[in-house]
């Protein structure tokens, strides 16, 4: 009897520890403006699908302080969380954009000490805020203007005669006149002129706007005039763009699509998914202490539509820039087709010179032997024809490329390939598709295989997926999947291109 009560105080204990660290973290999100503001609903969407993807069931709850269009009822709501940090029911508080982080600054008696702190998406960012508070990190945005006034310089066919910032009259805006004017000095640009919502109001600013001519470079980071509210910011982005006569570029995606030409930009969601790592890290036992602070990504795009709208040049930027919305050249919509055709070709070719030997070579040799000859060196160049096609064909393209047999097989992967799915073409070749990488659906599920739909239909199949290769993590690509057939109609195998994409 006594053994039996041993076992059942071990099962209890068991189970009490199980249950105890298979408790749900509970995370507060704290963000400064809405949930309509299209920059704070990309960074919710991006930080909510990583952080799953990470961390598995973690309950994470958002509030908005609404500084945009302040309200009694976002308030409320705000005390409310601030009460439930109080009484310790958050493992993480992540604080985003700099009206939310001074909030808390100014409020240091708000959050207790054993609960750790990420602030994303700051500007105005004070590495010294340790000395505040130690169990903290930060993620933070690079206002970086000066890298979007190189980009745009690219482009005009002759220099522009004059680089116009807009910065606002908010903390972040404020921020962003001292570094950019720090960032420029020394460098050698068309004449620079500021418009700071310190010294002008939003009416008087969009009156200026519409003064530009078209060889004017536009730099739009977010507006807040003189003894404005916060109000402006909403759609000032828009109505910036819209009576510009010159091209107007960005820091951040936000206002992509209403005719922005492009910049180094950070785009929300992509953000968001970077602090989720970060809060994943927190959660998972890393001090938060320890994590250094680290400046958000940025990324060089361009609206292909707008540059041409604007009479404005691609050739000279590298090739790191990235294009969006750029019509499918032939190669990208017929790829499939053209590599059929050049095999197809290839072939044809090797035959007629394999039938002008046949030729200069029949007065000396027996039929047996030119029989013979001829099937071998067929064999030979059809052989030779098919791997030299792929190789310089594959190793020459950008994108990932990833050539297969009829069974799902690697045949071979180009320099771009291996580097994506973080596989060396001698260790894939031969494997099946599925034992290197999985192809999941963007808003996830069960794996999917374009490779074996295209093989089964004999038709181009295209998608927006994530691909989450054995070696580890995730990426968001566009794949196109494209049988390929020799000249007599048989399907011999297929190739797969992924098309890395942005946030």
């Amino acid at each position: 009897m006594r053994a039996f009560y041993r076992v059942l105080c071990g099962l209890l204990i068991w189970f009490v520890l199980f249950t105890a660290g298979a408790k749900e973290k509970n995370v507060l999100l704290v963000h400064s403006y809405h949930s309509t503001f299209q920059w704070t609903d990309d960074i919710t969407d991006g930080f909510l699908s990583r952080l799953k993807d990470l961390a598995g069931d973690v309950n994470v709850d958002v509030v908005y302080l609404d500084v945009l269009r302040p309200t009694v009822d976002s308030e409320q709501a705000f005390q409310g969380f601030v009460k439930q940090l109080r009484n310790g029911s958050y493992d993480l508080l992540v604080l985003c954009d700099d009206e939310a982080i001074d909030r808390f600054r100014r409020e240091d008696n708000v959050v207790p000490e054993n609960v750790p702190i990420l602030l994303i998406g700051w500007v105005d960012y004070d590495e010294n805020i340790r000395k505040e508070r130690a169990n903290l990190t930060a993620l933070l945005q690079d206002a970086d203007i000066s890298g979007t006034i190189d980009l745009g310089l690219k482009l005009f066919p002759e220099p522009p005669r004059e680089i116009v910032i807009l910065t606002d009259a908010g903390i972040a805006g404020k921020r962003i006149y001292r570094d950019t004017k720090k960032r420029l000095e020394g460098k050698t640009l068309p004449p620079v002129r500021f418009i700071r919502g310190e010294e002008f109001s939003t009416l008087e600013m969009l009156q200026k706007m519409e003064t530009f001519p078209p060889d004017t470079l536009i730099v739009y980071t977010q507006w807040l005039g003189k003894q404005e509210d916060y109000q402006a910011i909403c759609g000032m982005g828009k109505q910036c763009i819209a009576v510009s006569r010159a091209p107007v570029f960005s820091t951040v995606s936000t206002w992509m699509p209403n005719g922005l030409v492009g910049g180094s930009m950070v785009y929300g969601k992509y953000h968001g998914e970077e602090a989720a790592g970060i809060a994943a890290d927190i959660l998972a036992g890393v001090p938060a202490a320890s994590i250094p602070f680290r400046m958000g990504k940025t990324f060089n795009v361009v609206d292909y539509p707008q540059t041409r709208l604007r009479g404005l040049i691609l050739e000279k930027l590298p090739l790191s820039v990235q294009i969006v919305n750029r019509p499918p050249t032939v190669w990208r919509k017929y790829r499939g087709w053209l590599l059929a055709i050049s095999g197809a070709v290839a072939a044809i070719l090797l035959l007629l010179g394999a039938l002008l030997i046949f030729a200069f070579r029949s007065r000396n040799l027996t039929r047996q032997q030119l029989a013979a000859q001829k099937e071998l060196l067929a064999l030979q160049k059809e052989r030779y024809a098919h791997v030299k096609l792929f190789q310089i064909t594959l190793n020459s393209i950008g994108d990932a490329v990833i050539a297969t047999d009829a069974e799902e097989r690697v045949i071979h992967l180009n320099p771009a390939a291996e580097t994506f799915i973080g596989v060396q073409g001698t260790e894939a070749s031969g494997q099946r598709l599925a034992s290197i990488f999985r192809i999941l659906p963007e808003g996830g599920g069960v794996p999917i295989s374009p490779v074996r739909q295209a093989l089964q239909t004999g038709e181009t199949v295209s998608l927006v997926c994530m691909v989450k290769p054995e070696t580890g993590g995730s990426r968001r690509a566009a794949a196109v999947a494209s049988p390929i057939f020799d000249d007599s109609g048989r399907l011999f195998g297929a190739v797969l291109v992924f098309h890395q994409a942005a946030g």
